[in-house]
């Protein structure tokens, strides 16, 4: 007896057709979510990298902004520092110009009195 084909493919889908039917669905089903899944962590990793290169921009901004300000603290305090010095000069050469002249009077007045008293 030679079988066939078409009754073989009908006694098959009468016994296991349903279940079949909803094993097929259930992988459509489950392939949808992977190909969801994919795509959403296709779209993490492009925001990942986003942020991994605003982050880095961020650092280096960050970097130069306070190198610049040392730089110009640095060129601030430098500033004070010598308009100290010229201050503390000027005030040793006009200490040093008083006691001068403070001894240039105590000398004219000696010499003064010598001249009164001969």
């Amino acid at each position: 007896m030679a079988e066939n084909p078409n009754s073989i493919g009908q006694i098959r889908e009468l016994i296991f057709g349903e279940t079949i039917n909803q094993i097929e669905q259930h992988f459509k089903t489950l392939e949808k979510k992977i190909a969801h899944l994919e795509h959403s962590a296709s779209e993490a990793d492009k925001k990942l990298a986003e942020l991994e290169s605003r982050n880095t921009a961020l650092e280096s901004k960050i970097e130069k902004t306070a190198s610049d300000s040392a730089e110009s603290l640095r060129k601030e305090l430098s500033e004070i520092r010598d308009d100290l010095v010229r201050k503390i000069d000027s005030l040793e050469s006009r200490a040093a110009s008083r006691a001068e002249l403070s001894s240039w009077f105590r000398e004219l007045s000696t010499r003064l009195k010598d001249n009164q008293t001969d």
